[in-house]
């Protein structure tokens, strides 16, 4: 029962980094490949960031302030 729980929640965490960090680009290009030209249906938040970027981020920082 475990198991089956940490696989749903590593497949939703991954999921959710893709449709993050790819999304708006994939919308972007299936929308102007149909339309025949180049356009911007969804765009980029490039502050926006996902939960696995941002548990890096402070894994990251953790670990630098423990080397000082």
């Amino acid at each position: 029962m475990l198991g089956w729980f940490l696989r749903i929640v590593i497949f939703l965490l991954i999921a959710e980094h893709i449709i993050i960090s790819w999304g708006p680009d994939i919308i972007n290009a299936i929308a102007s490949r149909y339309s025949g030209q180049e356009v911007e249906v969804v765009k980029k938040d490039p502050d926006r960031k996902s939960i696995l970027e941002k548990t890096y981020e402070k894994i990251k920082d953790f670990l630098e302030e423990l080397r000082k």
